[in-house]
């Protein structure tokens, strides 16, 4: 992750949440990252749509950057996803 991207998304956050009066949950018990947070994109395609659906962040970062970064981030992905790992070759087109 680029620290400056993410720095500048955590204050922008902050910033909109101290703005708009956003209540925080309540204060998590025990070990907050055992549960799975629907609301967490947990993969990378999606943290895109994510981001793509923010009005907020690109109030903050810029509707031009936004688009920018996306594009860049779908074309690595699309890059690193054609590339076939030794165990899809294994399990895929190996014959025993």
């Amino acid at each position: 992750v680029n620290p400056y991207l993410c720095l500048a998304t955590m204050l922008a956050g902050l910033h909109f949440g101290l703005t708009n009066k956003i209540e925080p949950p309540e204060m998590a018990e025990g070990n907050a990252g055992a549960a799975y947070d629907a609301g967490v994109p947990f993969r990378p395609r999606r943290a895109l749509e994510a981001m793509a659906g923010s009005k907020e962040l690109a109030d903050y970062l810029g509707g031009d950057y936004i688009r920018a970064y996306i594009e860049c981030k779908e074309a690595e992905l699309n890059k690193f996803e054609a590339i076939m790992s030794p165990a899809e070759f294994d399990w895929f087109l190996q014959s025993d």
